[in-house]
């Protein structure tokens, strides 16, 4: 073999080197990118779906209903506890331990109105911190 054709060799043989490379690299970024919007999905789904039934809760507050459907509300939670991060997962903690308090004492007071007002105070502040860091974590 003379020179120039070793030359001619080694350069195809680096070509077909670096595009098996390239496709390795791009297939890896593909399935990167497809988790991500996968996951992003799946976060937006279940924070769609608590934030639904936040403003039904307020909804059925403000008419002054009492049944709030607390099991609704954990079952709910539950999915946004799998996907959510570690300072949205403590605050739903914290609502839903909040809003299970207020309820209970609902159920319990002769004076509904004043329950349901302390209910709203407690819920509305960790509802709209929950919402925020919901949009941060989506990137929205």
């Amino acid at each position: 073999m003379t020179f120039w054709q070793t030359i001619l060799v080694s350069l195809i043989t680096a070509l077909i080197g670096g595009g098996a490379i390239a496709a390795l690299v791009s297939a890896v970024m593909q399935k990167k990118n497809e988790k991500e919007t996968r996951v992003f999905n799946a976060k937006l789904k279940a924070y769609e779906k608590f934030i639904g039934h936040l403003k039904d809760c307020y909804t059925r507050i403000e008419k002054e209903e009492k049944d709030l459907d607390i099991a609704k509300l954990d079952e709910i939670s539950s999915i946004v506890l799998l996907v959510g991060s570690d300072e949205i997962n403590i605050k739903v903690k914290k609502f839903n331990t909040s809003i299970a308090e207020a309820y209970a004492q609902l159920k319990k007071e002769k004076n509904e109105k004043g329950a349901l007002k302390t209910l709203k105070e407690k819920s509305i502040p960790l509802s709209d911190e929950i919402e925020e860091l919901m949009r941060k974590d989506l990137g929205i």
